[in-house]
């Protein structure tokens, strides 16, 4: 007992400090409706984490991390042999003191810069071949700088005034972009993404950025590229042979992540179906089931500028049941649908930083049914008119992220607004109802420690709310992607944080090296030690749920993760530091087991 009091306190005192302290050092801020007589339902955390359940609110968790930059990056493309250097002109001949020299032609870089390469000459006795030499060094300067295509020349028939020469610079341009091997893809997508801007003068130093950046689009496999001489001096070909990806994607996974109120245990099955349109679209459809859920959810995004500005129409239909014993007699269900469209657009986009800003507007809706009352919905807790709740919710999104080859940051910030638009569900109490605000902050932080000594991972979630939310918006802790070690949406309310910390260290590598540039035939297995903090509250009861007195979620544990080219497993054991409320209907999750398997086919 004592030895459990010890770390009990240990955990609940030092962790949060230590959580609290990383999380500011990384620059981070890092979610009950209308009632009618009830059925008896105890006034308890269980029974709104059951009404929470049964309305299923959108995931707040970000996706996975994302990848490392490579620590080399592969030219894939080949520059034209350089051209041999004219024979030295003799040095001699008629010389003048040279004071000046004027440049036209020069965007890129300015008079001042391309002056400062060749000031040594001014105000000395030059030559013909001194005039050469300050012509190749002004060359060479746009060339060093990635402009291989450019240079400058010496006007043509100037008569030479107060020691003043006049150069020309000649900045080319990309003429023609060929793509071989596109198939349905519109060959459009490619040349827009490749070079987005014609005008622009050639440079092979942005082009291989652009390079890199496509090749992570889920469209390309491989791209090889050649530039060849143009037809006009300084302009320049390039030829794309590209290796489409495959344009579908299936996968299936068995898990254990959603709550027991439900079904725990759920088989889900992920189709993608890439460019049907032949303009780079996605579609996605996504089926799971548990004992007690049906759910189904369709996605269609259609890129619509070259930078990648972002449609995407998606919608969400599922029925819940209630399966726990001492509510399954009651036969309470419930009904979930939403529509969304969203638009995102990236303000800035480089292979290693973007920002991105968007916008949605989401309508939801929930029903609940009791078998007693038939088809009509009946209401279970504040907030509900006639079983029903809705909701329009316009968010506002900003996205940042920054990676290396060493370290990944990422940052996200949503605004939740609930407005008057589509029949919302609305009171004139203190009731939750459609008309909201919410902000949700969530962060993201990857560090790699050395080729065997693995990555650390820092996650975290805020959720702060300036009304009572409806369920649906309502932010939940305690599950695989929240605390491990609790039941899913453990505990739920207006406000809450999440924060995650964990170590995953590669136990064994595949060392199959012909395979291992492509990702194919590359087995890893980690083992993650992880502690996992955080806390739900209503908005009128800063730091407690108004029926719990203590509603902080703890947690430390270990984990192994395999994943490989078809197969992918995590199984994750979390030793809860605070107690949990004990649960009538015994699941796997109270022993603070969580397992995910997926299987994918390509």
């Amino acid at each position: 007992m004592i030895k459990r009091y010890f770390i009990q306190r240990l955990f609940r005192y030092a962790v949060p400090f230590l959580y609290c302290t990383l999380f500011f050092c990384c620059l981070c801020f890092s979610t009950e409706t209308i009632s009618q007589e009830r059925p008896s339902l105890d006034s308890t955390d269980s029974s709104s984490r059951i009404i929470h359940d049964l309305n299923k609110p959108s995931s707040k968790v970000l996706s996975d991390i994302p990848d490392y930059l490579p620590e080399k990056q592969e030219k894939n493309f080949t520059l034209p042999p350089v051209a041999p250097p004219k024979e030295k002109i003799p040095a001699g001949g008629v010389s003048f003191l040279l004071s000046d020299i004027t440049i036209e032609g020069n965007t890129v870089f300015s008079t001042e810069e391309l002056k400062k390469e060749v000031q040594s000459f001014f105000n000395t006795s030059v030559t013909i071949a001194d005039l050469e030499e300050i012509r190749y060094r002004l060359t060479r300067f746009y060339v060093d700088h990635g402009y291989v295509n450019s240079g400058a020349l010496i006007k043509q028939r100037q008569k030479v005034t107060n020691g003043v020469v006049e150069y020309l610079v000649i900045e080319a341009r990309l003429d023609e972009i060929t793509i071989k091997g596109n198939k349905r893809l519109w060959p459009e997508y490619i040349k827009k993404r490749i070079w987005p801007d014609a005008q622009t003068p050639f440079n092979t130093l942005k082009l291989q950025e652009y390079f890199q950046m496509l090749l992570q689009d889920p469209l390309v496999e491989r791209m090889d590229g050649k530039i060849l001489p143009g037809p006009k001096a300084g302009d320049a070909l390039l030829e794309i042979d590209l290796t489409r990806a495959l344009p579908y994607e299936i996968n299936m996974s068995i898990d254990n992540h959603s709550s027991p109120n439900l079904g725990s245990d759920t088989v889900s099955v992920n189709n993608t179906i890439r460019n049907i349109t032949g303009f780079g679209d996605t579609l996605a459809l996504n089926v799971g089931f548990t004992e007690g859920t049906q759910e189904i959810d369709a996605a269609f995004s259609l890129p619509l500028t070259p930078q990648d500005t972002m449609l995407t129409l998606s919608y969400t239909s599922s029925e819940n049941d209630l399966i726990t014993n001492s509510m399954k007699e009651l036969g309470i269900r419930s009904e979930l649908d939403s529509m969304e469209i969203s638009l995102m657009h990236p303000l800035y986009r480089s292979l290693s930083r973007n920002f991105k800003v968007g916008l949605s507007l989401k309508k939801e809706e929930s029903q609940t049914f009791m078998s007693m009352h038939g088809d009509d919905p009946f209401a279970f807790s504040e907030g509900d008119y006639n079983g029903k709740n809705r909701a329009t919710v316009i968010r506002l999104i900003q996205s940042f992220q920054e990676r290396s080859s060493e370290q990944i940051f990422a940052l996200r910030s949503t605004f939740n607004i609930g407005v008057d638009m589509f029949d919302p569900t609305v009171h004139s109490e203190s009731l939750p109802d459609g008309l909201f605000l919410s902000w949700l902050g969530q962060i993201q932080y990857g560090r790699r420690l050395g080729e065997k000594a693995g990555q650390i991972i820092l996650s975290g979630d805020l959720q702060i709310a300036d009304d009572r939310l409806p369920s649906m918006e309502q932010f939940s802790v305690g599950g695989a992607s929240s605390v491990r070690g609790y039941r899913e949406n453990e505990h739920i309310g207006d406000n809450g944080y999440r924060l995650s910390l964990e170590w995953r260290i590669p136990v064994w590598e595949s060392t199959d090296i012909e395979n291992k540039n492509s990702g194919k035939g590359n087995y890893l297995l980690q083992m993650v030690p992880f502690v996992d903090y955080g806390s739900a509250w209503d908005r009128e009861h800063f730091g407690r749920t108004k029926n719990s007195e203590d509603n902080t979620l703890l947690s430390t544990g270990l984990g192994l993760v395999w994943t490989g080219t078809m197969f992918n497993a995590e199984i994750y054991y979390g030793y809860a530091i605070e107690d949990a409320d004990e649960e009538a209907d015994y699941n796997l999750q109270d022993d603070g087991i969580h397992f995910k398997v997926t299987c994918n086919f390509k």
